[in-house]
């Protein structure tokens, strides 16, 4: 069995662009991390899904979303952009 420290072969990171681009992307972006098939995503903010992706990013439902240990910053940072844009919205309203 080889551990990843001695492991001379590499890793393989398959990313999956476009989290939150629509509900549709984001579910079967969502399938494939839950099978191993993507390790990584891309978000995208301001989209038409990119609040409910946060959300399942947040609420750990999409484990395989791989924010891992840089997991609080980056909701952090799309909670930050969220805010700022309904800022954005009630002093222009």
């Amino acid at each position: 069995m080889t551990t990843l420290e001695n492991d001379s072969r590499g890793l393989l990171v398959i990313n999956a662009d476009d989290w939150g681009r629509d509900r549709t992307t984001t579910d079967k972006i969502l399938e494939c991390t839950n099978v191993g098939t993507v390790s990584s995503v891309s978000a995208m903010v301001f989209m038409e899904d990119s609040e409910r992706a946060a959300a399942l990013s947040r609420d750990q439902r999409a484990e395989g979303v791989a924010m891992q240990e840089r997991r609080p910053q980056l909701l952090t940072a799309l909670n930050r952009l969220y805010d700022a844009r309904d800022r954005q919205i009630r002093d222009h309203a």
